[in-house]
């Protein structure tokens, strides 16, 4: 099928808005307690099926504060043999599959497990403002033709939350994909191709292969790639995309929005799903990841550990804890730091004429990430200390080093990319304003 070209309006914003979603994961507790405080900045969250019962309070919590709740039904994750055995089998439509994947015939319309159904219902009972329509990973080695079933799906999903009394509740489609698919020009094709017809409001662009701290190569590749998907008639989020990376994407206009979590997804990789799950060792010790530190200016994430090693060499504190008294802050409250910093990132970007985001960006947040990653390259740390802590100093340096000369050769290849493009270069749609469904009843209500 050809790709429907769809005109291109022009911007009637100066400044338009971003969508900036966080995705909940484990740290709900701690984000229900910002949400009570009114120290949660975000307008909009993203929350998985397999923890939804776990999770009510929370989603009613957002509902009093006017904050935009998605349902991710997480079917992509449900299909794949390596995840759907994971903590994802906690999502109430997991069971039809009985410890197995979900396959296509589960999300045909009319289907006896009627996953489709049960997916509206849940949306409904919960109250959410918007659905993740139940799309799959297309990068997969299996023959199953995902594209069509999930493009029948939506459709399907539409008629389910009508039917069950969700008319106001919106659809979000997301395409999953590789990067290097996504380099083909027919695969390209193909994504804008599927959006004319489908009920949905955003596109979300999640990738597998990409990350927040690409080279200079990839990252103007990446948003060359997503330029050319203007086409695709809706807003454009990124999502588990994190990172200077999708800030770029942001500030050059080639993208609507974004979808990360805090200290967690913000990144995708997808190359092992078709494989079967890894036992668990009998002398594993702990439970879950180690936990990560964003570092504001150094486009980067530090463990605990490399943090305390650094900001104990000489100027390592000013530079990795700024105004904090301490690490031991960072270490308690980093991920409500690092919301902070990501409700800044989109804030800042916001208040700037969206043909002046590139030139902003590059000579400020990026020119920022360059000399600190620079400094920070530079530090001295001890080998004792290092020893105490259990840190390889001499990797933890390399790598830093090698960060430190990516992200100077990034910055340079972005302002190329900027040169190269014209005033009047497409850019994503705008993203609408913060769905709720409140307004809706309100306004039947009038």
């Amino acid at each position: 099928m050809s790709a429907k070209i769809l005109e291109f309006p022009g911007s009637t914003q100066a400044q338009p808005p971003i969508a900036q979603f966080i995705r909940i994961g484990e740290s709900h507790t701690k984000i229900a307690e910002l949400v009570s405080m009114g120290r949660f900045p975000a307008r909009r969250a993203v929350l998985k099926a397999s923890r939804l019962k776990y999770q009510r309070r929370l989603i009613e919590l957002f509902q009093q504060h006017g904050i935009e709740t998605v349902l991710d039904p997480q079917v992509a994750e449900l299909a794949s043999l390596r995840k759907c055995s994971g903590q994802e089998r906690n999502a109430p439509w997991a069971r039809h599959a009985n410890g197995h994947p979900l396959g296509p015939a589960h999300f045909q319309r009319g289907a006896p497990t009627d996953v489709i159904g049960e997916i509206a219902r849940t949306a409904v009972a919960f109250g959410f403002d918007a659905v993740l329509s139940p799309t799959h990973f297309l990068g997969s080695d299996t023959s199953v033709n995902w594209f069509d079933v999930d493009r029948e799906a939506c459709v399907a999903l539409r008629d389910a939350l009508d039917c069950e009394g969700g008319k106001s509740i919106a659809i979000d489609y997301p395409v999953i994909q590789t990067l290097k698919q996504l380099q083909r020009s027919e695969v390209r094709s193909d994504v804008l191709s599927a959006f004319g017809s489908l009920p949905v409001e955003n596109a979300w662009l999640r990738i597998s292969g990409a990350d927040g701290t690409l080279g200079p190569q990839t990252t103007r590749g990446l948003l060359t790639l997503l330029g050319g998907l203007h086409n695709i008639g809706r807003p454009l989020v990124l999502d588990y995309f994190g990172g200077p990376a999708s800030v770029a994407a942001l500030a050059f206009g080639v993208a609507s929005g974004r979808a990360i979590g805090i200290g967690e997804m913000e990144r995708f990789d997808a190359t092992d799903w078709d494989k079967p799950p890894e036992p668990k060792a009998e002398d594993a010790q702990g439970f879950g990841r180690t936990p990560r530190y964003a570092i504001e200016g150094l486009g980067r994430t530090l463990s605990g550990r490399e943090l305390q090693l650094l900001a104990e060499a000489r100027g390592g504190k000013k530079l990795l804890v700024g105004g904090l008294r301490d690490v031991a802050d960072l270490l308690e409250n980093g991920r409500e730091i690092h919301l902070d910093q990501v409700s800044r990132e989109t804030g800042d970007l916001e208040n700037v004429p969206l043909l002046r985001r590139d030139d902003w960006f590059l000579t400020k947040p990026m020119t920022q990430i360059v000399r600190t990653s620079r400094q920070v390259a530079e530090l001295k740390p001890s080998l004792g200390l290092a020893e105490t802590l259990k840190v390889d100093a001499d990797r933890l340096m390399k790598r830093l080093g090698d960060h430190a000369r990516a992200m100077s050769k990034t910055q340079i290849a972005l302002e190329a990319f900027r040169d190269s493009r014209s005033e009047d270069a497409p850019r994503a749609r705008p993203a609408g304003a913060v769905r709720l469904k409140q307004d809706e009843r309100k306004r039947e209500q009038r």
